[in-house]
Order: C-alpha cells, then sequence, then structure tokens
C-alpha cells in the first residue's frame, strides 16, 4: 500500500502541470463552443446586445489563453523543483521504492542525482551512461514550457485576429439587404420546420 501512495505521489506531481493546462484547454473549448452558438444566434435575429454578447465572451477566451500561457510558464521552474525533490526523496528511499524510480528513470532517461551513484540503484538505470535526473527534469520543464507559451498564444493570436473580422463582418452583414427583417423571419421559419422535421425522425428512429 505504501509503494501504490507513492507511485500516484509521483503521478500527481508530474501531471499537476499537464492537468491544470488540460483544464484550461477543456474550459476554453467549451467557450468557444458557446461562443460559435451564441454568435450564429446574433447573427440570425439581428440583435446587437447578442452581438456584443459574442464579442465579450470571444475577448475572455483570448484572456484566458494568454494566462494559461504565462501561468504555465511562471510555474514550469516551481514544477521542475517539486518533481526533482520527489526523484531525489525516493532515490534515498531505495529499495523500498524500486518500481517509482524505474518509472522515473524510464520517463525521463536519467538515473541518479549530482552525487556519486548507488550501486544498488544501478540495475534501475536505463543505459550504461546516464546524466542525472534533476538536470534532466529541469531542462524538460525548461524546454518545453517556451512551447506552451507559444502554443497557447498563438491561440490568442487567432481568435484577436477572428475579433477583428468578426467586427467588421458584423458591420457588413447588418447593413445588407440580404438581411433584411422580411428574409430573416423567412429563413427562422424555414430553420424551424427543420428542426421539427428532425425531431420527429428522431422519435420514429427511437420507436
Amino acid at each position: 500500500m505504501d509503494c501504490f501512495m507513492k507511485m500516484c505521489a509521483y503521478a500527481l506531481v508530474l501531471c499537476n502541470i499537464l492537468f491544470i493546462v488540460s483544464v484550461t484547454v477543456v474550459i476554453a473549448g467549451i467557450l468557444m463552443m458557446l461562443v460559435g452558438v451564441i454568435g450564429n444566434r446574433g447573427l440570425c435575429i439581428r440583435k446587437k446586445k447578442v452581438f456584443y454578447m459574442y464579442f465579450g465572451l470571444l475577448s475572455c477566451l483570448i484572456i484566458i489563453n494568454i494566462a494559461a500561457g504565462v501561468m504555465a510558464f511562471m510555474w514550469s521552474e516551481q514544477m521542475s523543483g517539486k518533481v526533482s525533490d520527489f526523484y531525489t526523496k525516493i532515490y534515498n528511499e531505495y529499495p523500498n521504492t524500486m518500481i517509482q524510480l524505474d518509472k522515473v528513470h524510464e520517463d525521463f532517461e536519467c538515473c541518479g542525482t549530482d552525487e556519486p551513484l548507488k550501486s544498488s540503484v544501478r540495475d534501475t538505470c536505463p543505459d550504461i551512461s546516464y546524466p542525472s535526473c534533476p538536470s534532466v527534469i529541469q531542462e524538460v520543464f525548461k524546454t518545453n514550457t517556451p512551447r506552451v507559451l507559444r502554443g497557447f498564444l498563438g491561440m490568442a493570436a487567432i481568435m484577436m485576429a477572428t475579433l477583428v473580422v468578426s467586427v467588421f463582418l458584423n458591420s457588413y452583414i447588418l447593413q445588407s439587404p440580404i438581411f433584411s427583417p422580411e428574409v430573416v423571419e423567412y429563413w427562422e421559419h424555414i430553420h424551424e420546420d427543420w428542426i421539427r422535421d428532425l425531431r420527429k425522425t428522431f422519435r420514429e428512429v427511437r420507436k
């Protein structure tokens, strides 16, 4: 049981920042879906308040992506330090932590600390020559964190471009005769009929 708990602790420490990033991406995805629905609805009913809500949510998405990238960049050193400290702890407790050491050595392709390697730990090392794990862990975080930051900033830049294009497109669409109240009402009726037929078909399939 103690071995299992230590293995879970390793997984939690290692995946903490990934969990934060994943949750942020999921929230951003839900907001993007909501933004799309609101934008489509605003286009159909020609309501400025709905368009303002659309622009506001899109702006929130931009802020969330920038904040997530900056937070990942700022916390990278702290997270690498926690993982390194955890490795040092299980390294000093060997052989009671043999499973955890094998997992860390396999994941990071490293072995040992900056101190002389224990002879009893050598069997868990992945190769004959290997770098120390604390330095490898810090290098992994140092190398990948800028990529995460660039990814979030890239998404924010795309959304910013979408926001600018939406502003101009909104002005053009609302002034177009194609979107006169009569035409909009006509297409709303078609949309309602389509939804009604779809529900009817779905009920028949279920029967």
